[in-house]
């Protein structure tokens, strides 16, 4: 294995992204821990606003 998404994505330790339906990213939380509440709150954001 070469690791690819978890090189291009840069999900470690943990990390919220939503993608779009086009296949953009739409949120783009930063590196947990510090960065994993923040990201969960934009996502529903996201999804609610987007999603509805």
């Amino acid at each position: 294995m070469e690791n690819a998404v978890s090189e291009a994505w840069a999900a470690w330790p943990d990390r919220v992204f939503v993608v779009d339906a086009a296949g953009r990213i739409a949120v783009q939380a930063r590196h947990g821990p510090y960065g994993f509440a923040p990201g969960v709150e934009a996502a529903r954001e996201w999804l609610d606003t987007n999603l509805t």
